[in-house]
């Protein structure tokens, strides 16, 4: 890997030098690269445990980081001060996780007008509080009662639990997260439409990088021995993303670091067949209809927009269509029960929304329609027969605050007053112009890692973003006398460094 660390500094050599910086044990290092994009690096042509990362990106992540774990403070973000403005930025905030249920009724096959009978027949029902230590990467049953994830207090062990009874239940138990370097845990999983089995993602040591098998297991009795489906070339990874409905195949996704691909997979014989491949975007979001004659999946149109569309194909891979296009982010949540809607997560509206986009054949029949406002279903698990999509809920209270303070005495002024109202825990960081005018932040107005830089006028609230193609943003500044941003992040082919962000004036 060619060493483009902005200043050439000396590295920490293994996860042990890079716990130690961070104050915290090896387990909790590496987790914080699996689920929350800790910036380590890998020398090229050496063994997998070979890892390395640069201390100033480690410090940009830790003051980026927007998933704050259970009990734990957020960390203060301090921004440069102008001189007349005499004005600061604090942040705080609490992660609690829970999972959530929308019950929709008769909303998937609504009377006229849609958005109308959306908003009277839609209730939001709490089904898992406090649920801690999980990952929410998991599938609901057909019938709405159990829900599999990942147990993180249990190893990274794959996990069921009966939302009637309350019971957790794990599914596998050689899972070695914590206790070894040789880390084999469950990622993504699926139920499947008879209720009896799960497909789900297995990730194991391989001499060039983590590998992530497909597996499969029945779900009742005791953690038995799985299956292996696929088991890809070393370094990728197969996330289930759903079965067809006659139980027979799977829809997968493999991730690679140069390219993603859809495939199908036959579960009694494990023979792949390639749907799409996609050479940029994130890893694409794929659903089966119910009828299982069409793929719907989100990805980004080209390499320079890394907001996520919404494109549909024939289940044999053919006639791709356009669903929906937007200068938003739409991304995929999932088909109605009877296939003539798909629900799309979309911020268009200015806060993540859940939307609904009437079809017919696959092909647009309709204005895309919100149907809840101001909710976030990205991270859905699914729907139930009866139309209940469940998702999960990070809540934070992070917010950016503006305060007065005597930069001569140290004394506040005046009592800190939030400087944003929306998007309330995805807003960090924080830079003044060089006039102190205006003030530009981060915002997870996109998805919670790829960030929208935004600019705000001090005098009358008015915002403005200005485009950029990162795929991360963590944090930014505003030089004096410069007309652009410096950037500090990741771009789409994986180099991570500073980058130039211009067009600042409107």
């Amino acid at each position: 890997m060619p060493d483009d660390s902005p200043n050439l500094e000396t590295p920490l050599e293994g996860w042990k030098e890079i716990a130690a910086f961070l104050q915290r044990d090896e387990s909790t290092a590496r987790r914080w690269e699996r689920e929350e994009g800790l910036s380590v690096r890998r020398h090229e042509h050496k063994r997998r445990s070979s890892v390395y990362a640069y201390p100033s990106e480690l410090d940009a992540w830790r003051v980026g980081r927007l998933s704050t774990a259970p009990g734990e403070q957020a960390e203060p973000q301090q921004s440069p001060i102008p001189g007349p403005l005499i004005s600061g930025l604090a942040v705080s905030g609490l992660i609690v996780l829970a999972f959530l249920l929308i019950v929709y009724g008769p909303v998937l096959n609504p009377p006229s007008p849609i958005a109308q009978a959306a908003q009277d027949s839609v209730r939001t029902e709490l089904v898992w509080p406090q649920a801690k230590g999980i990952s929410p990467q998991g599938s609901v049953s057909p019938d709405g009662k159990l829900v599999t994830y990942v147990d993180w207090v249990d190893e990274g062990n794959l996990a069921i639990r009966n939302l009637e009874t309350g019971e957790n239940r794990r599914l596998t138990d050689t899972a070695t997260a914590v206790t070894s370097n040789d880390m084999s845990y469950a990622l993504d999983s699926r139920i499947s439409p008879d209720g009896k089995q799960v497909v789900y993602e297995w990730a194991r040591p391989s001499p060039v990088g983590e590998t992530g098998e497909l597996r499969l297991l029945p779900l009742d009795g005791e953690p038995g021995q799985p299956r292996t489906i696929v088991n890809p070339s070393e370094g990728s990874y197969v996330s289930p993303q759903g079965w067809f409905p006659d139980g027979g195949r799977v829809l997968a996704v493999v991730k690679k670091s140069s390219d993603h691909q859809i495939l199908t997979v036959s579960v009694p014989g494990g023979e792949v067949r390639q749907i799409r491949s996609i050479a940029w975007s994130d890893a694409p979001r794929a659903r089966v209809s119910p009828d299982g004659r069409y793929i719907a999946y989100s990805r980004s149109a080209s390499r320079d927009d890394l907001a996520k569309d919404i494109f549909a194909v024939a289940a044999d891979g053919s006639s791709e269509i356009t669903v929906v296009r937007h200068s938003a982010n739409d991304e995929l949540v999932d088909w109605s029960p009877n296939g003539d809607y798909l629900l799309i997560n979309s911020d268009r509206g200015g806060q993540p929304g859940l939307w609904i986009q009437p079809l017919e054949n696959a092909t647009p029949a309709g204005q895309l329609q919100l149907i809840v406002p101001n909710v976030d279903v990205a991270a859905g698990m699914g729907l139930a027969k009866d139309g209940s999509l469940f998702y999960s809920v990070r809540v934070s209270q992070r917010r950016l605050k503006l305060a007065e303070i005597d930069l001569r005495t140290g004394e506040l002024l005046a009592e800190p007053k939030n400087a944003v109202e929306q998007f309330v825990g995805r807003n960090l960081g924080g830079t003044f112009s060089p006039d102190g005018k205006e003030f530009a932040y981060l915002s997870g107005r996109e998805q919670w890692n790829r960030r929208t830089i935004i600019v705000r006028s001090l005098a009358t609230g008015e915002e403005r973003d200005v485009p950029h193609n990162l795929q991360h943003a963590f944090s930014l500044m505003w030089p004096l006398g410069s007309d652009s941003f410096i950037v500090q992040g990741h771009h789409y082919r994986d180099r991570f460094g500073l980058f130039s962000c211009h067009g600042i004036d409107p």
